[in-house]
This record gives C-alpha cells, sequence and structure tokens, in this order.
C-alpha cells in the first residue's frame, strides 16, 4: 500500500484530511492486529466520510480497504447499501485450498453474501485490481455481485449488491 495517504490526493483536501488520516489508521492498527481501534477509526470516520465517498472513487477505495482490514463487515454492507441501494452481507471465510477464489457468491434465505478470503486480505492494498474495479462500480452506484465474481474470474451468480 505504501501507507501514505497523500499518494491518493486525500490529504490536500481539507474536507476529507481528518477522517482520511482515521482511515489510514485504521488500515495500519488493522495490520498491527488490533482491529478493534481498526473498528472505532473506521466507525468515525464514516459518519463524515460517507456523503463524500460517492464522489471520488479513490477516496471509497481508502474507506473500503480500511473496513475490510479492520473486519467492519457490517459497515460496508451499510455504506454499500448507501451506495447502490441494495444490501450484501459481507462474511470472512479462510480458503481450503490456494487456488480458490479471494472473493465467493453466495445465495442464502437472508440474500446475498460475499465471502472474503482472510489470505487474500493479509495483503490487500488500496491499487489491488479487484479492490479498484469494485470501488469504480461502487462510487457509479453500478456494483453487482455477479461483477464481484467475474473481476475474480469464478461463476457469476448476477445477484444484485
Amino acid at each position: 500500500m505504501g501507507g501514505d495517504i497523500s499518494l491518493f490526493g486525500l490529504a490536500d483536501l481539507p474536507e476529507t484530511s481528518q477522517w482520511a488520516e482515521q482511515f489510514e489508521h485504521a488500515i495500519a492498527a488493522a495490520r498491527a492486529g488490533d482491529y478493534q481501534l481498526g473498528r472505532e477509526l473506521c466507525a468515525s470516520a464514516l459518519l463524515d466520510a460517507q456523503p463524500l465517498l460517492a464522489r471520488s472513487e479513490r477516496q471509497l477505495r481508502i474507506a473500503v480497504t480500511a473496513l475490510l482490514l479492520s473486519g467492519c463487515f457490517k459497515l460496508l454492507s451499510r455504506l454499500v447499501a448507501a451506495l447502490t441501494g441494495n444490501s450484501v452481507r459481507v462474511a470472512l471465510v479462510q480458503s481450503r485450498r490456494a487456488s480458490d477464489a479471494p472473493l465467493r457468491c453466495h445465495e442464502d434465505m437472508q440474500g446475498p453474501i460475499v465471502m472474503v478470503d482472510s489470505r487474500w486480505l493479509a495483503d490487500l492494498s488500496v491499487s489491488d485490481p479487484f479492490l479498484v474495479g469494485w470501488c469504480q462500480e461502487l462510487a457509479s452506484g453500478k456494483a453487482y455481485v455477479g461483477n464481484l465474481q467475474s473481476q475474480v474470474q469464478v461463476k457469476s451468480c448476477h445477484i444484485p449488491v
């Protein structure tokens, strides 16, 4: 990731500098194993940042990275719902095989669920190709679970996010 939020131009924007720093600290805390602090920082930053995130895919990417790394799956689900009008649940799983896709889609009686492989999260950065594509779709309001699957080259299930 590089760790420098200024690489994305966020620190230069006065209205985003405080929450951008909070997301950066959340990422650092999660990488250091302090997931509780990461979640607290994400929750605080998301309250201020949410209205601005839809305007910039790169701002959204840093927020989604922080939410994923900190294990803020309910907050991520709420952010997706706010941006797209549709809900999705996110769950952390440990894949049995290295060849498994980092994200898999499943639908149960409660709706769509995206299962995130914990090994993928260990190496996640804001420049991850999947994350870049998904955040572009989220920022445009056109994200679908089927699109998630096609980005990670597994069978699409065409469930709206």
